[in-house]
C-alpha cells in the first residue's frame, strides 16, 4: 500500500518539506511529513487525535509493514481520555 504513495513538496514557515498520506479503514488518514533540513533523518507520522494511541501505533506499523526497530520515538505518555 505505502509503495504507491506519492509525496508532494512544499514550504511552510519552518522549511521545505515532503508530505503524503494513506487512508486506512480502521483509523482514517495517516499523514507523513519530513522536513528537508531536520537534524534527524526521520519521517513524522500523524493520525487523528481521537484515535486511541496503542491502536494507532499498531495500525501504522501494520499498514507500512514495519516493526518496532523503525520507530525512534512515539508519544511518551499515552493518555487517551
Amino acid at each position: 500500500m505505502a509503495r504507491n504513495t506519492q509525496f508532494l513538496r512544499d514550504k511552510d514557515d519552518l522549511d521545505w518539506f515532503e508530505a503524503s498520506y494513506l487512508l486506512n479503514e480502521s483509523i482514517g488518514p495517516i499523514v507523513f511529513q519530513r522536513y528537508e533540513n531536520s537534524p534527524v533523518d526521520a519521517i513524522t507520522v500523524y493520525v487523528d487525535v481521537g484515535i486511541e494511541s496503542e491502536m494507532a501505533v499498531l495500525t501504522v506499523k501494520e499498514a507500512l509493514g514495519i516493526g518496532d526497530d523503525f520507530i525512534s520515538w512515539q508519544k511518551d505518555s499515552i493518555d487517551d481520555r
